[in-house]
């Protein structure tokens, strides 16, 4: 009886340690479609890419960072309107990069 409820014990406290994991590390997960998407449109000024996924952006003073590693200049960035769903992923032919 008393090894039944240790089980028990032990199967929730171990599987509320991994939901409760899993939900602190989603949030930071990008999609490689999106980092992708934007190294080939960086690559190629004027084009643009429909792509479904995530990712997460942060800044300092000269760069902007995507969550998969992709450090861009601060002055390369047209907009930023969505980081998540469908997104529209292109550059101008000046190329800035865009992101709706």
């Amino acid at each position: 009886m008393t090894d039944d409820l240790l089980q028990i014990v032990a199967i929730t406290v171990f599987s509320t340690l991994v939901l409760t994991l899993f939900l602190l590390i989603f949030p930071y997960v990008s999609t490689p479609a999106v980092c992708q998407a934007t190294r080939l449109v960086l690559e190629n000024p004027g084009s643009e890419i429909i792509v479904y996924g995530r990712f997460r952006v942060s800044n300092d003073t000269y760069f902007v960072y995507f969550s998969c590693g992709l450090q861009i200049p601060k002055e390369k960035i047209q907009v930023i309107y969505r980081t998540e769903g469908k997104l529209v992923i292109g550059t101008t032919a000046d190329g800035f990069l865009y992101v709706r």
